[in-house]
């Protein structure tokens, strides 16, 4: 259940969704970092509650490969992004 997180569409203009299936009910940190590995977007708390999505909005940032982390105590899980032009 735990991989149950999908980013829609990818790749993107740098607006998408964050899609989460079945995710235990709790609070997570969004991160979002580009490929240097400098945080662009922080999001705390996150509350995800059975089936969610996250509207994300990156429009003004350039075309790149980009990482969505998705974290709490218990649980990381890291997805790719390809932000286009």
């Amino acid at each position: 259940a735990y991989d149950s997180v999908g980013l829609v569409p990818n790749p993107n203009p740098g607006r998408f969704d964050i899609r989460f299936g079945l995710l235990p009910i709790a609070e997570y940190t969004l991160e979002i970092y580009d490929n240097a590995g400098r945080i662009i977007l922080k999001k705390v708390p996150v509350r995800i509650d059975g089936l969610s999505v996250l509207h994300i909005d990156l429009e003004n940032s350039p075309a790149g490969l980009y990482w969505v982390v998705i974290s709490n105590q218990d649980f990381r899980i890291s997805k790719k992004m390809t932000i286009i032009k």
